[in-house]
């Protein structure tokens, strides 16, 4: 049972409304990377993890989703470089 002072409760849905501007982008429907909510969005995980007043599930939870957004940025990452590269191919539908 999660409790009042789970910090995934807020991000786990900021995660997915930041992939959600990222599948846009790559599909090409918006013209610049939601890079600025990217890097508010690292910061507040950055400092939900320095956070000490955590049980075992919570923490075990904000690591999982440590790892997914670790998992998307790289994947981001590898998608922009590809793009400026001229390599990528858009799938528009």
């Amino acid at each position: 049972m999660a409790s009042k002072n789970d910090p995934t409760k807020t991000l786990q849905p900021e995660l997915e409304g930041l992939r959600q501007e990222w599948d846009r982008f790559i599909q090409g429907l918006e013209k610049r990377p939601p890079i600025p909510r990217q890097e508010k969005f690292a910061k507040k995980m950055r400092q939900a993890m320095t956070t000490r007043q955590m049980g075992h599930v919570e923490r075990f939870k904000l690591n999982q989703l440590q790892q997914r957004f670790m998992t998307l940025r790289n994947r981001w990452e590898r998608i922009l470089r590809q793009i400026e590269d001229g390599t990528f191919r858009r799938e528009r539908t």
